[in-house]
């Protein structure tokens, strides 16, 4: 401690007889803390902050994949995502959704717009609740029950005036009936982008009707308690060879991923990131090395 001291003196002493060195100096050493701090906290928010969800960490979407055509994240079929749900014993819960363009008409003018059809215990899976309303039922998963709907913070304010009369009023999507049942947080946005989901509705899984074939969905899982992204991978891998004796018909080649929620949103941007974070740890370097003695 007392060299250090000694070392403050001594170089407060020659900042003090040679300004001109000092102002070149903090400059120096200002422009590359500066930039460190600047992009650290871009890496911190992006690649490092929890997701806005309960137990983060747990949350993972699972996809198919197929080496032979290059398809490392696809979306899978609504009888895979019934059977993976009954099979499987590393998640808590799994949830499928299928995005499309809905048209609103009835109120107002006849509006598209961004929808969700999804399995009914989706936010459960999120741990997100309405501000307004309630969730979906288990009941309004199967078929005949499915006419009821959630919406957006931004459409509930854009379109029915920010109304709380508006839970139990029927509305209209692509030409039918739906009961307004909820409202979702304003800042909701399930993969973080300007582009959300106004217009949520269940999704009727009806098993004598589903085509193994026909991929649609994206599916979501909520890991148990201790279960590690590997075990799960591991179970998933086993499931998918017990499918593929069983339904000998369906592709024999295909595969699964499963990947944690937050290294999926960031996949694309992480490297870049990363980069350009070591190239302004350099530059501090650089300019630190660069300081006049």
């Amino acid at each position: 401690m007392q060299t250090l001291l000694q070392d403050l003196k001594y170089g407060w002493r020659i900042l003090q007889r040679n300004p001109g060195f000092a102002t070149v100096a903090v400059l120096t050493l200002a422009i590359g803390i500066g930039a460190n701090a600047a992009i650290f906290s871009v890496v911190h928010t992006v690649l490092l902050r929890p997701l806005p969800y309960a137990d983060a960490n747990r949350l993972v979407i699972i996809w198919d994949t197929d080496a032979n055509r290059k398809l490392a994240r696809g979306i899978v079929s609504p009888a895979e995502f019934l059977d993976w749900r009954d099979m499987n014993h590393v998640f808590d819960s799994l949830a499928g959704m299928r995005p499309s363009y809905v048209t609103l008409t009835g109120e107002g003018v006849p509006e598209q717009t961004l929808g969700v059809h999804t399995a009914g215990n989706l936010f459960r899976l999120l741990g997100l609740r309405p501000i307004l309303g309630r969730d979906f039922l288990p009941e309004e998963e199967k078929p005949g029950h499915e006419q009821v709907a959630m919406l957006s913070y931004a459409i509930w304010q854009r379109r029915y005036g920010g109304d709380i009369g508006v839970i139990g009023r029927s509305i209209v999507i692509d030409y039918k009936p739906y009961t307004v049942i909820g409202v979702l947080p304003r800042d909701f946005s399930l993969f973080g982008t300007s582009a959300a989901f106004d217009v949520w509705v269940p999704f009727a899984f009806d098993r004598a009707q589903l085509n193994r074939e026909d991929h649609e969905l994206v599916v979501f899982g909520r890991l148990k308690e201790g279960v590690q992204l590997a075990g799960a991978q591991a179970e998933m891998e086993a499931i998918i060879a017990a499918l593929k004796k069983q339904y000998p018909q369906v592709d024999q080649k295909n595969g699964i991923l499963v990947e944690g929620f937050q290294t999926y949103l960031t996949h694309n941007i992480r490297p870049a990131l990363l980069v350009f974070f070591a190239a302004v740890v350099f530059v501090l370097l650089i300019a630190c090395a660069n300081v006049p003695i």
